[in-house]
């Protein structure tokens, strides 16, 4: 899976996980891999807050 906040692309493997340490502020986000469809879209991430983002496929056909 590839997390792309703002311009900045971060690459996961399966199960893999990663702490990222942001600066305060609205950034766009993109979700993707291969064949599925990616999540897209702007979070805030405010100051002094701790945050978990966790992300899954599901292999179904729509």
């Amino acid at each position: 899976m590839t997390l792309k906040l703002n311009s900045v692309a971060y690459k996961f493997s399966p199960k893999e996980t990663k702490n990222i340490v942001l600066t305060p502020g609205d950034y766009d986000f993109r979700a993707s891999a291969p064949g599925v469809v990616p999540n897209v879209g702007i979070k805030n991430f405010e100051s002094n807050r701790a945050y978990t983002w966790q992300f899954y496929l599901v292999t179904q056909r729509r």
